[in-house]
């Protein structure tokens, strides 16, 4: 409530970071087409974060005064590296051509950090130390940890005479992220192609200057968005609960484990022409693909008396399947050189299967609620929601809306409110009333390019667009807050009132009775 003192205090608050970065690689060259490569990346970084806030009494209010001076510090390192190997062959022998490759990668990364809260640190800039505390008592806490991946992997490309190409690949990565017996898995991959360009019939086709039909499946592994720990149970201290009018700290598991997470997978066929015409002015490249991602790693909704944060599962299907096509002229005026691209896609999105469970809703947002729901045969997620009908303008208006037996079916709304609409009719506005509000996918996007080179000179433009989707701008629920309690957009001017009832903008309230802020369309 005071930017003055917010500005003049942010002179005791500061974060630095000292941080060293290395990059090391070396090859050479065993014999004829056999070479060796190893890369070696590291990053140290040292973080400090020192906020000190001064005690102040303007007013008598919890906003405006600060009984004691508080100070809080952290200090943290982090720490990676990544060390990579590959081994490779290449040799041609006819119209044979082979190059092989086989490597191996691991990597690391580990954190440590210290903190400490105290308060009655004196003001005097060279005393605004932990240590210099009057206190009794300070708050310490610590965090740590580490994740570790190694990966060996495998590729084989073969070529005959230019026209027929085949690759195969395979990668066995080992994880931290999984408890012993589910830390490994094995991801393949295979795709094929035919160059019809260099196939002597096309000899004679001036205009297509490039044609290539090519096909393949691969699947890839995910981990990344586990914790260190989800496989197992860990216990989080200071949690202080009162026996007999005395605190006591307490340890217990805040987080449930899961010790059968095992890797999430997504395997993809796609199948693709690229085409070239007049000496490759212009080139298109159409593909269609279906992409599913199987085992999901997903946090599973649990009823809140158990009392712990729910745990991480591999839970569900989800397919992304469609077609996608790009086009590119280009060309040379003069010493004017220019091209202009288009590329779009048109992807579906369904959630095949739960792995057995039943819907749930996600998307909390602070203010709203769950704004989205997870359920099989629909987009992961879709937007749910209850369903408006305008404003309640007049009193008159408000009576009308009743049920069968004659009761209102809002009997908290004043003029002013907003209308929700009783979508399964029993006479009440409750959860059974929300609804599918739409798909946050786009049913079609795309981008436009145009490129121009002059001389020395060169201009480039992008232009992105979607179609087809809902977006929900979820800062409309503090900006255009109907308490008045905040700052507010200028659409709140015209909102409603005794003088203004044809407005579709909600009436100020603090009580907020009808809830019209809830989550909508």
């Amino acid at each position: 409530n005071n930017p003055a003192r917010i500005v003049d205090e942010a002179k005791n608050q500061g974060w630095d970071q000292h941080k060293f970065i290395s990059n090391f690689w070396g090859e050479i060259q065993l014999l004829e087409g056999l070479s060796f490569r190893s890369n070696f990346s590291s990053d140290l970084s040292f973080d400090h974060s020192k906020n000190y806030y001064p005690e102040f009494n303007i007013r008598k209010t919890p906003a405006e005064r600060r009984q004691v001076s508080e100070l809080n510090e952290s200090r943290g390192t982090n720490f990676s590296w990544n060390w990579s190997n590959y081994l490779t062959y290449q040799k041609a022998f006819g119209d044979h051509s082979v190059n092989v490759m086989g490597g191996q990668e691991a990597n690391l990364a580990q954190w440590s950090s210290i903190s400490g809260r105290a308060t009655l640190v004196p003001a005097d800039p060279s005393q605004q130390f932990l240590g210099a505390s009057k206190a009794t008592e300070a708050l310490v806490g610590s965090g740590q940890g580490e994740v570790s991946l190694l990966s060996f992997f495998g590729r084989v490309n073969y070529s005959y005479k230019s026209r027929y190409a085949l690759t195969v690949t395979g990668r066995y990565d080992g994880s931290s992220r999984f408890a012993k017996g589910n830390q490994w898995g094995f991801f393949p991959s295979f795709a094929a192609a035919w160059n019809v360009t260099n196939e002597d019939f096309m000899q004679h086709i001036a205009v297509i200057s490039q044609l290539k039909v090519r096909a393949g499946y691969g699947e890839v592994g995910n981990q990344a968005v586990l914790g260190v720990s989800d496989y197992i149970t860990t216990v989080t201290n200071q949690q202080r609960y009162s026996f007999n009018n005395n605190p006591v700290e307490g340890r217990i598991p805040t987080t449930l484990s899961n010790p059968e997470l095992i890797w999430e997978s997504s395997n993809m066929i796609n199948v693709g022409i690229d085409w070239g015409f007049l000496d490759d002015k212009l080139n298109l490249t159409t593909e269609y693909f279906i992409r599913d991602t199987e085992d999901m790693l997903v946090t599973v909704p649990i009823p809140e008396y158990v009392g712990a944060y729910a745990p991480k599962a591999n839970a569900g299907t989800m397919r992304n399947s469609g077609f996608e096509f790009s086009v590119l002229y280009k060309s040379t005026v003069g010493e004017l050189k220019y091209d202009v691209g288009l590329n779009m896609s048109f992807i579906n999105n369904e959630l095949m299967n739960l792995g057995g469970g039943q819907p749930f809703e996600s998307g909390n947002v602070n203010k709203v609620g769950n704004t989205t729901k997870v359920e099989e045969g629909m987009p992961f997620p879709y937007f749910f929601g209850y369903q408006t009908d305008g404003i309640f303008n007049t009193e008159e208006e408000l009576a009308a809306y009743v049920n069968g037996d004659g009761l209102l079916i809002q009997p908290n709304a004043k003029p002013g409110d907003v209308k929700f609409r009783d979508i399964n009719n029993n006479g009440a506005i409750d959860p059974g009333d929300r609804v599918n509000l739409g798909n946050p996918f786009p049913k079609y996007s795309g981008g436009f390019s145009i490129g121009l080179e002059y001389k020395s000179f060169d201009l480039k433009a992008f232009l992105v667009f979607s179609g087809g989707h809902q977006v929900v701008n979820s800062l409309i629920r503090w900006n255009e807050d109907v308490t008045g309690i905040l700052n507010s957009t200028t659409n709140r001017l015209d909102r409603w009132t005794a003088s203004n009832t044809t407005s579709n903008e909600p009436r100020m309230t603090r009580a907020d009775a009808n809830e019209n802020m809830r989550f909508s369309d």
